[in-house]
């Protein structure tokens, strides 16, 4: 259910723009990695992840244009996160290193559907039992650089919440 739309910012409007003028570029596709040398419980992850995503509207937002005199935002109320999960701890070093590059090529192909929310997915990977690779792919319309930095900051901070119980 959209709660609420808002008219999507100049620059918001020209990454639409150049988007939909060049779909295939990717150039607005953002692939966020992180290598975790340690363990790290999914679950509680996966819980940090939701309760943020729950209290930034921006991030349970779609971009509707068609039939519109200025393209908007459109918040929904809830988004059901796109999350894989694939266990590498029976391959080699080398085969982990090709099978995450492939994915990462793969993922990027298939771009994000502006229509639909979340405007991101996430991916992790297990290397070793306390080593994980984590994949979060976002169009760049909803994220920047700063607010990224941001968003990683509440992640873990909930998750360490998480996991000491308080």
């Amino acid at each position: 259910m959209i709660l609420e739309s808002h008219t999507l910012s100049p620059a918001q409007q020209g990454m639409l723009f150049q988007t939909l003028v060049s779909p295939d570029t990717g150039a607005y596709l953002n692939q966020m990695i992180f290598d975790f040398p340690e363990a790290l419980h999914p679950a509680t992850f996966w819980r940090a992840w939701e309760q943020v995503v729950e209290s930034h509207p921006i991030l349970r937002s779609s971009v509707r244009w068609v039939g519109l005199e200025e393209p908007v935002l459109d918040v929904h109320d809830h988004v059901n996160l796109s999350i894989v999960e694939r266990d590498l701890r029976d391959l080699p070093d080398q085969k982990q290193k090709e099978y995450i590059e492939s994915y990462l090529h793969e993922d990027r192909c298939l771009g994000v559907d502006l229509n639909s929310a979340p405007l991101m997915r996430f991916t992790l990977f297990r290397l070793q039992e306390a080593h994980f690779y984590f994949i979060r792919t976002y169009h760049h319309i909803i994220s920047d650089g700063r607010s990224t930095v941001l968003l990683i900051r509440q992640v873990f901070d909930l998750y360490q919440y998480f996991r000491l119980g308080i």
